[in-house]
């Protein structure tokens, strides 16, 4: 399976150069569509789809995208999203030259309210492949939407998504090089084979390996942050699966009486002190995560060569 790849560059804004559409005869008539939804025009659009209702469900753009496609790209509000949704029964399975849905689309630009919003529509789309072969959850790890990724899995959860073992391989390796550790923590635990698995013929440890600064010997503190940091609490993580193993409560210890006056709610709002917390916090899900691959070896044939090859 490639790397992520495809035409992700397409920026959407207000900046509408209607001259581009001059040398695109195919897309020229939906010039004014574009706009409208760029702007964030529901009249305009509702119009332009009322004269032209293949306009709905066509592609508007060289990259194949539809109108929906457009709106979410360009960060329309959800009430805009809603309206291109329900109008005229839009086909939510179309994809574009990348093979993306509306749905991948979204992941990617992080339209949290439209993923919602889809995967209430159809379910279905969590399980569409672009022509990379990513369903959507893929790409919202990939591009660091840990939100929407949270919302994909938590779904999948309650639904019982499947996914192959290709599919939970490439998961983990993009959930490591995001630092969603909170995440591939679950991940790990609720598939153990995990720990002997690889993804593009490398291991999952040996990606963790060239990432040092997830350590906190990796990590330059100057003394003022290595102050603040011994009192600032660990963060709790906002995303708890039923499946997070019970050792994940070491990474939360009790909070001291001094941590408390010191580090209130207030003070844990400031930028400074919560980049702090995060740095922390992500070196208490990074020792937690390590021993967990540790664990899952025990016993195996493997587990020598296995942990030897991230050191070398």
């Amino acid at each position: 399976m490639n790397a992520i790849s495809g035409n992700y560059t397409r920026f959407f804004t207000s900046d509408f150069n209607p001259a581009s559409y001059g040398t695109h005869p195919d897309f020229s008539q939906y010039g004014p569509l574009h706009r409208a939804i760029l702007e964030g025009d529901w009249q305009s659009t509702e119009s332009f789809y009322r004269s032209h209702p293949e306009a709905v469900t066509n592609s508007i753009t060289e990259s194949s995208d539809t109108a929906l496609m457009v709106g979410i790209m360009s960060g329309q509000k959800i009430e805009f999203i809603a309206n291109q949704v329900e109008f005229g029964r839009v086909d939510l399975r179309r994809v574009n030259k990348e093979g993306n849905t509306a749905l991948h689309e979204a992941a990617i630009v992080g339209h949290l309210k439209a993923a919602e919003l889809l995967v209430e529509r159809n379910r279905s789309l969590l399980y569409i492949r672009n022509l990379d072969g990513y369903v959507p959850l893929h790409l919202a790890a990939a591009y660091g939407q840990r939100e929407i990724l949270f919302h994909f899995l938590r779904v999948g959860e309650v639904h019982n998504l499947q996914l192959s073992e290709s599919e939970l391989d490439m998961l983990m390796h993009l959930e490591i090089t995001a630092r969603f550790f909170d995440l591939a923590i679950d991940l790990l635990a609720s598939n153990p084979r995990l720990a002997f698995s690889k993804w593009q013929d490398v291991f999952h440890l040996e990606i963790l390996a060239q990432m040092p600064s997830v350590f906190p010997s990796g990590t330059k503190l100057n003394i003022l942050k290595r102050f603040i940091s011994h009192f600032v609490p660990v963060q709790k993580g906002p995303f708890v699966f039923k499946r997070s193993p019970k050792a994940s409560e070491d990474t939360e210890k009790p909070i001291r009486s001094s941590q408390i006056r010191l580090f209130r709610k207030d003070y844990l709002s400031v930028p400074y002190v919560k980049h702090i917390q995060e740095i922390k916090s992500m070196h208490a899900r990074t020792k937690l995560f390590v021993g967990m691959f540790c664990w899952g070896l025990q016993g195996s044939p493997e587990h020598s060569s296995i942990l030897k090859r991230p050191f070398y």
